[in-house]
């Protein structure tokens, strides 16, 4: 599955409140995140998308991107504390998949002052190799 384009729309704004400093590189990041997982995920993550995208038209006449960026956090608030576990459930999940693709873009780690992961870091030798085995064989 690749975002289709009202998807990419609403996970633009959902970025906005969610992480404001993300890019456009972060929604690329997110959809390839997505598009790897099992098909039964990805149906749930696009009608998750799908409802929270319409559900603010019924109180606010709006769809949630067309909402102000305040409407949009009250929103979101309702979503991740409200009584519909579901909703809580597919929140939580998406805001998830936006802090992975942000902290997972290297777009992203200039603006954090992050050089990127360690790779060839040496191993120290004076540490046994299970650490939970600190008697040897006694």
């Amino acid at each position: 599955m690749s975002f289709s384009e009202r998807q990419t729309h609403f996970f633009r704004a959902f970025l906005e409140v969610v992480v404001p400093e993300a890019n456009e590189d972060v929604v690329g990041v997110a959809d390839r995140m997505v598009s790897s997982k099992p098909a039964a995920i990805q149906k749930k993550m696009r009608l998750f998308m799908f409802v929270a995208n319409i559900l603010p038209f019924f109180r606010f006449f709006r769809t949630f991107p067309s909402l102000s960026v305040q409407k949009r956090e009250r929103f979101l608030r309702w979503l991740a504390t409200g009584p519909v576990g579901l909703f809580r459930l597919g929140f939580w999940g998406l805001r998830s998949v936006a802090l992975l693709a942000f902290y997972g873009d290297e777009g992203s780690w200039k603006g954090l002052e992050y050089g990127g992961p360690i790779v060839d870091r040496p191993r120290r030798l004076d540490l046994p190799v299970d650490p939970y085995d600190t008697l040897g064989d006694a």
